[in-house]
Parts: structure tokens; sequence; C-alpha cells
């Protein structure tokens, strides 16, 4: 397995953890220049469990991308949307 698919599956992991509803949540990676864009899409009512008081949860999950990319060399963007 190469480590881009790797860091996708541990964030799909990571955020089907989180949620009330797992079969909702949705882990998609698209390549760029020198890394890759993960898109995070959840049920509307698992939103708030994603993002976190102030945020906190979803700038979490960004640091773990970052470093498990960090870790391969590739630079990692985690959007979550809404």
């Amino acid at each position: 397995m190469d480590r881009l698919t790797d860091i996708t599956d541990a964030v799909r992991a990571s955020v089907k953890l989180m949620v009330d509803n797992p079969k909702d949540a949705i882990v998609e990676c698209s390549p760029t220049e020198g890394g890759a864009s993960l898109r995070i899409t959840v049920a509307r009512a698992d939103l708030g469990k994603i993002i976190g008081q102030q945020g906190r949860t979803a700038r979490s999950l960004r640091v773990l991308a970052s470093a498990m990319g960090m870790a391969a060399k590739l630079r990692i963007n985690l959007d979550i949307q809404d």
C-alpha cells in the first residue's frame, strides 16, 4: 500500500470512531502536487462532533493528517464539508 492510502485510511478510521453514523462518514482523497487534499463528509447531525468546541477536534484531525504527511514527505490538506 502506498502512504497516501494509509493516511486516508487512518483519517477515515478516526472519523468513523467519532460519529454516530459511521456509514455516512466519507473521506475522499484528491492527489495534488506534492501531497493530497482530504475531504471529510459526515451526516449533518455529526458535523458538530467532527468540528468540536471552538474547532478543536477539526484542528486535531488536521494536525494528525499533517504529521502523517510530514512523515511521508507529503503535504496534506484536510477539508470538512458542511
